[in-house]
């Protein structure tokens, strides 16, 4: 992709009434970006995705999603529990682990979620951030550009759940999935945040879902676990993207020690509480499955 193509290109994903403003933002990032920002920025995304590995986030791209989302999130969009943000972020300071819990609605999910943290002066936070992602992230022109911004951690899926990925056997995907969980642990004593979806994949009617029995041992990795809840990015899919209403909200953390073999089904009900009605899981739906 080029360098001056790129505005034009991810201004083609929004509404007509909204491209001039996002492409003007990209339109300043990229021309304020160096050379070697630039190039950098190119050779990461030449490669981005291609192991089941942990990729870092480019800076460039980072800004590039920032101005990106800044004209699509209204200045009605909301970020709360800051105070249970902080509470997680000491037991980081102390030495131990944290994770982030969140449901999933969207595919801009994680990159809504940083940018309201930048918005609410927490752009240290985002940084820190490290979101495990299925194949389909990385799968297309779009997402990549979206994804080159952020800490991620490829993984392989289930055959249940599995979109944009080759087909892998048991054996091949408990080989990703043990070495995947040693990088999060990597990354979370490293200082860094892991930022996980339990759910496996996208809700498909905007109801919370219940949690992938396998993610039992992910959320075994921990030692916190902060439940996190966004709402109003489901309307990013499906169509141009237009100015949307979008809203955070971090729970009190919870301590993975005292959860026991019941940390799903725990951190399942702690993230419901923090969603509003329409988002909650349906009251005949299990916890787990």
């Amino acid at each position: 992709m080029q360098r001056l193509q790129l505005p034009a290109f991810l201004g083609a994903y929004v509404v007509e009434t909204t491209r001039p403003a996002v492409v003007a933002g990209l339109r300043a990032v990229v021309d304020g970006a160096s050379s070697a920002d630039w190039e950098r920025l190119r050779a990461h995304l030449a490669v981005l995705g291609e192991g089941f590995e942990t990729w870092e986030g480019d800076p460039l791209a980072a800004r590039i999603a920032a101005a990106y989302m800044e004209p699509l999130l209204t200045p009605a969009s909301t970020i709360t529990g800051l105070a249970h943000l902080d509470r997680g972020l000491e037991a980081v300071a102390s030495g131990r682990r944290l994770m982030i819990v969140g449901n999933h609605l969207s595919y801009t999910d994680t990159n809504v979620l940083g940018h309201l943290l930048v918005r609410a002066g927490r752009p240290e936070v985002r940084r820190r951030i490290c979101a495990v992602a299925g194949p389909k992230v990385y799968s297309e022109p779009m997402r990549r550009v979206a994804a080159a911004g952020m800490n991620s951690i490829k993984v392989a899926q289930s055959a249940r759940v599995a979109t944009g990925q080759a087909a892998l056997s048991r054996r091949e995907i408990a080989r990703i999935a043990r070495r995947c969980l040693e990088l999060a642990g990597q990354v979370m004593d490293a200082g860094q945040i892991v930022l996980i979806y339990p759910e496996g994949t996208r809700s498909r009617n905007g109801r919370l879902q219940p949690f992938l029995r396998a993610t039992n041992r992910w959320l075994g990795l921990p030692d916190v676990l902060l439940p996190t809840a966004v709402w109003g990015t489901a309307a990013f899919d499906g169509g141009p993207m237009g100015p949307a209403e979008c809203h955070a909200r971090f729970g009190p953390p919870l301590d993975v020690g005292e959860l026991g073999r019941g940390t799903l089904a725990v951190a399942h009900e702690a993230l419901a509480r923090l969603l509003p009605e329409p988002q909650r899981p349906d009251p005949a739906c299990a916890p787990v499955r």
